[in-house]
């Protein structure tokens, strides 16, 4: 049975597309591609949070660009939304066609709306 990666175009800023990319070997070698130069500039940092950081932002649009064949207009489009939810997506494509398990970018992960009043 394929694995499958669904992104929502909503969390991107394209609410009116959605994918769902398999495991195919056509995805999985683009993704290992996009995955080995990123690997290769991390290991070009010399342990610095902030440049480490500074990569990752760059990089993780770059590579879901790639992935889902955005077009310029499209690219644009996800400056503007949730890098949280960006790197989210890349964490479930390296887990689902590499089964590598990536870090997360916060220690403090909340599913929850933090505009609703907190329980009490």
């Amino acid at each position: 049975m394929a694995k499958v990666v669904k992104v929502n175009g909503a969390l991107l800023g394209l609410p009116d597309k959605n994918w769902t990319l398999i495991d195919s070997n056509t995805n999985t070698k683009k993704f290992i591609k996009n995955f080995m130069g990123w690997n290769e500039k991390i290991l070009d940092i010399d342990d610095s949070p902030i440049e480490m950081m500074q990569l990752i932002v760059d990089e993780v649009p770059n590579i879901l660009e790639d992935m889902l064949d955005l077009t310029k207009t499209e690219r644009k489009k996800i400056d503007d939304t949730s890098f949280s939810d960006q790197y989210d997506i890349f964490r479930e494509m390296a887990r689902v066609f590499l089964g590598i398990e990536m870090a997360s970018i916060s220690d403090n992960e909340v599913d929850e709306d933090p505009k609703e009043p907190a329980a009490e």
